[in-house]
């Protein structure tokens, strides 16, 4: 006999089972929750909120890129932290225009790699810019490749982004740069695998009024990870730097803030009746006081003693007033 099959002994028990109630005819209620998609092949997602320091490394790298370009340019250019986020790197990638200078970069310190983005629109502003021009109104043309005069500039501007995020990162790690690969085709690029979630770090200059374009610092979050202890511990210094540069700008801050002095140098009595009659044109005699007292606010500071210096009237301090 089949092991599926059910013994008369078992058969009686299921019967019995039924008649007393143990067994339920019903069946059970419908799960009535909401069901959640779960990607199990997407990692934690990484923000600024959850390294601060991230926030704080973009700040410098847009501060020392602003300075840098500047100078090149010789313009006002304002370079500033934009939004960043985490997303798979075949996401990313599918939201970018061609061309797209995508460039792959090797962290000699860490073995690592990284990718550095940048815009057709960057590109052509930088080429107008560095020719003479203003950028205003300008177009990107349609094309499926850079000319050689923008692939020169993007090795330039690559320069300046090696330079400032080592300059950003010291305080985190060794940050020596050495490019790759390269590509301008966003659908044909394989730097990561389509899953690696990647922290993309965005960064707007404004070269005008009405123009902004952007550029990108790509991170997989798995070279991120090993770095965490280092980008909090960066975090908690930073912090204090920030705290004692605050203090630094505010004692200047103070330093500068001008203050207006005022000084009784000369005076008289007179009775109550004479004060009464003066009138327009009176002339009322005053004794010169030697020693002077420098007040700022009605509050009593230095005191001095008034006299002539290179012709005009001058106070030498003597000492502080005493309180």
């Amino acid at each position: 006999m089949s092991d599926d099959v059910l013994t008369a002994e078992e058969i009686d028990a299921l019967l019995s089972g039924l008649r007393s109630g143990n067994i339920a005819l019903q069946a059970p209620a419908a799960f009535s929750g909401t069901v959640e998609e779960l990607d199990l092949t997407a990692g934690d997602p990484i923000v600024r909120s959850d390294m601060p320091s991230l926030g704080h490394i973009d700040q410098l790298f847009a501060r020392y890129l602003q300075k840098d370009l500047r100078e090149l340019l010789n313009e006002g250019v304002t370079a500033e932290p934009a939004e960043a986020g985490t997303q798979k790197f075949r996401e990313y990638a599918a939201s970018l225009p061609v061309p797209t200078s995508m460039n792959l970069v090797f962290v000699e310190d860490d073995g690592a790699s990284m990718m550095i983005v940048l815009s057709q629109e960057l590109i052509a502003s930088f080429v107008d810019f560095y020719f003479g021009g203003s950028a205003r109104g300008l177009e990107a043309d349609p094309k499926e490749e850079f000319s050689p005069t923008e692939l020169g500039i993007v090795t330039r501007l690559l320069h300046l982004a090696f330079d400032n995020l080592g300059r950003a990162w010291a305080g985190v790690m060794p940050l020596r740069l050495r490019l790759s690969r390269q590509e301008n085709h966003p659908q044909f690029c394989s730097f990561f695998s389509d899953t690696e979630p990647v922290h993309i770090s965005r960064t707007d200059i404004e070269l005008s009024e009405d123009l902004v374009v952007q550029i990108a610092t790509v991170l997989p979050v798995s070279m991120l990870e090993p770095l965490r202890e280092a980008l909090e511990s960066s975090a908690r210094g930073s912090q204090e730097d920030q705290r004692e540069a605050w203090r630094a700008a505010f004692r200047q801050s103070m330093g500068d803030a001008g203050i207006d002095l005022n000084v009784d140098i000369a005076g008289t009595r007179l009775p109550l009746a004479a004060l009464m009659r003066l009138q327009p044109g009176d002339v009322m005699p005053v004794e010169m006081f030697e020693q002077v007292t420098l007040c700022a606010g009605g509050v009593p500071l230095l005191q001095g003693q008034f006299g002539i210096k290179n012709g005009r009237n001058a106070i030498q301090i003597r000492g502080r007033a005493d309180a």
